[in-house]
C-alpha cells in the first residue's frame, strides 16, 4: 500500500495541536532523561568492569541488560516518537515513511520483551538470595547466565509477524501492531470496514499479550516483593531473640530488601500508573500529559536505585553532605566542587562543625563502591547460622544441667562448649569441638585447653594456645 492511501486524521487521540505539541515536547524532554541515565549505568559497570572484570555480579550485568532495552525502547518510541511515522499522517512532526514506521515498531517490541524480562530476572535474583539462600554464583550458574540469549531471540521472534504481515501502523504518534487506519477490521476499536494496510486479528492477539504480560511482570515483582520483605523481617526477628550475631548479613538483607522496593515501585510508577493515566475512558488531558512524562522515566529511576549504595558510601566519607548534594558529586564527578563547598560553608558562624573540610577522591568510580551482591550468603550466612547453633548448643547444656547459672558462660566472649574428645600426651584434655564466632564477636577457642587435674578455671595465654587449669577434681566428659 503506498503512501499516499494513508488517511489523514489530524488530532486522532488528541483534542487539538497544542495538547500535540505539549506531549511531543514532553514525551522526548523525559526519554532523554532516561536514556543519559541508563547510558550513566552503562558507564559505572563498564568501567568497574576494565578495573576488575570479577567485581561485576549477576545484579550488575542484569542491570547492563535492562538499560540497554531501556535505551533502545526510550529512543525509538518516546524520543523518535512521530518523527518515524509517516508524513502523510499529518501529525505534528511526522517526517518518516512506511520503512521507518516499521523499523520503530519492531524496535519497540523487542526492547518490550527485553524490559519485562529483565525486571522479572531481577526481582528473581534478589528473592533467591535473601529467601533461599542462593548465593550470586549459584544464581549466575543455575539461572543468570542462561537466559540472556532466550531473551533476546524471544523479542526477534516477536516482532517478525507483524512485521512479515506489515502490521506495523501510525498509532496515536507512533507505530504500532495495528491495521490502517486504527479503527478498521474486526477487533477491539475496529468498525468492521476493511484495513488498507495489515491484519485487525493479529492486532487484537498483541493488545490481548500486551495486557496479559504486563500484569504478569506486574504480579511476579510484587509478590517478590513481599516474600523478600517477610523474609528479612523474620531474619530481624531471630536477631531480636538471639542478639546481634551477624549484622553484616543483616545490614545486607535489609539492603536488598530496600532495594527491591525501589525497583518495584519504579517499575509501577513508570507502567501501571501511566497506562491507567492514558488508557482510561474520559482521560483527562492533565493526567494523560503526567503519563506521558512519567512513563519514559524507568531509566532515570533505576539510575537513582542503582547508584544509592555509592552516594550512602560518599556520605559516610564526607560529613554534612546531604544525600542529593552525593548524587550530584558522584554522578558529574566534581570532588574540587566537593571540597570548595566544604570549605566555604565551614567559614559560617554555626556550621563549623557540620561541615569540616576533607580529602576527596580524584575520581567517583570505584570498583569498591557497595553496588552489586556478590559477596551476600558467601560468608555472612555462615555466621548467622553459627550463631544459632551456639544458641541451641547453650540452650541443651542448660537443660543438661551442665551450666548452673549465665554466670558460668560469658555470652560477650563465646559459648563455651564442654564438649571433649580424647586427651593429650601431657594429661590436657583438648578441646575439639568449640567454634568461635568471628563476625559476631566471638572469641576462637579452636587451640584451646583443658587440665584434666580439674578445679576451678584459670586461664593462662601462651602465644600458641590458652590453658584453663582446674584445682578441685572434676570428672571430664570423655
Amino acid at each position: 500500500m503506498s503512501e499516499a492511501t494513508i488517511p489523514v486524521v489530524p488530532y486522532q487521540c488528541l483534542k487539538n495541536l497544542s495538547e500535540e505539541i505539549a506531549r511531543t515536547i514532553i514525551r522526548k524532554s523525559s526519554s532523554t532523561l532516561s536514556m543519559t541515565s541508563s547510558l550513566y549505568v552503562l558507564r559505572v559497570i563498564y568501567k568497574k568492569y576494565r578495573k576488575k572484570a570479577s567485581s561485576i555480579d549477576p545484579y550488575q550485568r542484569i542491570m547492563a541488560g535492562l538499560c540497554v532495552y531501556d535505551i533502545i525502547f526510550s529512543f525509538f518510541w518516546w524520543f523518535m516518537g512521530s518523527w518515524m511515522t509517516p508524513k502523510e499522517t499529518g501529525w505534528w512532526g511526522a517526517t518518516g515513511t512506511t520503512l521507518t514506521c516499521t523499523i520503530q515498531g519492531a524496535l519497540t517490541d523487542f526492547a518490550l520483551i527485553g524490559i519485562w524480562s529483565y525486571q522479572t530476572l531481577l526481582s528473581l535474583f534478589m528473592v533467591m538470595l535473601v529467601v533461599y539462600g542462593w548465593n550470586p554464583n549459584k544464581f549466575q550458574r543455575k539461572i543468570e547466565r542462561r537466559v540472556h540469549a532466550p531473551i533476546f531471540v524471544v523479542g526477534i521472534l516477536y516482532f517478525i509477524a507483524p512485521a512479515v504481515e506489515n502490521n506495523y501502523n501510525p498509532e496515536c504518534g507512533h507505530c504500532a501492531p495495528v491495521p490502517l487506519p486504527i479503527w478498521s477490521g474486526d477487533w477491539i476499536f475496529g468498525d468492521g470496514s476493511t484495513p488498507l494496510r495489515g491484519n485487525a486479528t493479529l492486532a487484537y492477539v498483541y493488545w490481548i499479550i500486551f495486557f496479559i504480560l504486563l500484569p504478569a511482570v506486574t504480579i511476579f515483582c510484587s509478590a517478590a516483593m513481599y516474600k523478600v520483605y517477610r523474609s528479612v523481617n523474620k531474619q530481624e526477628r531471630r536477631m531480636t531473640n538471639y542478639g546481634s550475631f551477624s549484622d553484616n548479613h543483616f545490614s545486607e538483607s535489609r539492603r536488598i530488601r530496600r532495594t527491591m522496593i525501589l525497583y518495584t515501585s519504579s517499575f509501577l510508577i513508570c507502567w501501571i500508573v501511566p497506562v491507567l493515566f492514558l488508557w482510561t475512558p474520559h482521560r483527562i488531558s492533565a493526567l494523560s500529559l503526567i503519563g506521558d512524562f512519567l512513563m519514559p522515566l524507568q531509566g532515570f529511576f533505576n539510575m537513582l536505585v542503582f547508584l544509592q549504595p555509592k552516594c550512602h558510601k560518599y556520605q559516610q566519607e564526607h560529613r554534612g553532605i546531604s544525600l542529593a548534594a552525593a548524587y550530584f558529586y558522584v554522578i558529574f564527578d566534581v570532588p574540587i566542587a566537593t571540597h570548595w563547598v566544604q570549605r566555604k560553608m565551614s567559614l559560617i558562624p554555626g556550621m563549623a562543625n557540620r561541615f569540616t573540610p576533607t580529602e576527596v577522591p580524584t575520581s567517583s568510580i570505584d570498583v569498591d563502591d557497595g553496588i552489586g551482591f556478590g559477596d551476600y550468603n558467601c560468608e555472612n550466612r555462615t555466621d548467622e547460622a553459627n550463631a544459632i547453633r551456639e544458641q541451641s548448643t547453650l540452650a541443651r547444656m542448660e537443660s543438661e544441667g551442665r551450666i548452673e547459672n549465665e554466670s558460668d558462660v560469658d555470652l560477650g566472649t563465646g559459648l563455651e562448649r564442654m564438649e571433649t574428645q580424647g586427651t593429650t600426651k601431657d594429661g590436657v584434655e583438648k578441646l575439639d569441638n568449640i567454634e568461635g564466632l568471628s563476625a559476631g564477636g566471638f572469641r576462637d577457642f579452636e587451640n584451646e585447653t583443658v587440665s584434666t587435674d580439674g578445679g576451678d578455671v584459670a586461664t593462662t595465654e601462651t602465644p600458641e594456645s590458652v590453658l584453663i587449669e582446674r584445682k578441685p577434681p572434676v570428672s571430664p566428659r570423655r
